[in-house]
C-alpha cells in the first residue's frame, strides 16, 4: 500500500513539474512575441531602438548573442551558469537576448532573424541607458546595429 502511494506521489510531482515547465515556456513565448512586436513598432516610428522603451520590467544589463554562440561563451559573458534554451547553438535563425538584474537572468528571448543584430564580438553587454541602437530595414528584416550605439556616437 505504501508503494502505491509513493508511485502516486511521484506521478503527481512529475505532473506538477511538467505543468510548471509548460507554463514557463508559454510565458517566455508570449514575452518573445511581444518584444518582437514592440521592436518592430518602434522601428516603424523611429530610426533608433531603445530597449528601455520596449521592455516593461527591471533590468540592468542586456546581452545579445548571435547564432551559433556556444553555452560556454554565454556563461563566460554572463559570468554564471546558463540554464536557458540552447536553440542558438545550432540554429542560424535565432538571436538570443538576455536581460539581467544584479548579475541574475530576469528574462531572455530567442528572436527570429526577421530582427537581426550586428554585435561586436567584444561586447560586454549594455545598460538600459546605453542600449539605444540604430535600427534600419532592408525590406525583409529589421537590422539593429548594436555596434553603433547612438548615445556613444553623440558624445
Amino acid at each position: 500500500m505504501n508503494r502505491k502511494w509513493g508511485v502516486i506521489a511521484a506521478a503527481l510531482a512529475i505532473g506538477l513539474l511538467a505543468g510548471s515547465w509548460s507554463s514557463a515556456l508559454i510565458i517566455r513565448q508570449r514575452f518573445e512575441r511581444d518584444l518582437s512586436e514592440r521592436i518592430k513598432q518602434q522601428a516603424q516610428r523611429d530610426s533608433s531602438l531603445s530597449f528601455r522603451s520596449v521592455t516593461d520590467f527591471e533590468w540592468d544589463r542586456l546581452y545579445i548573442f548571435q547564432p551559433y554562440t556556444t553555452k560556454s561563451e554565454i556563461e563566460q559573458t554572463l559570468r554564471t551558469t546558463w540554464t536557458g534554451s540552447m536553440s542558438i547553438e545550432s540554429g542560424k535563425g535565432i538571436n538570443l537576448l538576455v536581460f539581467t538584474k544584479n548579475q541574475r537572468v530576469v528574462r531572455y528571448a530567442e528572436l527570429s532573424r526577421d530582427i537581426d543584430f550586428v554585435v561586436p564580438k567584444t561586447a560586454k553587454g549594455w545598460s538600459p541607458t546605453d542600449s539605444v541602437f540604430p535600427i534600419t530595414s532592408d525590406g525583409r528584416r529589421f537590422i539593429v546595429r548594436a555596434c553603433d550605439n547612438v548615445d556613444s556616437a553623440i558624445h
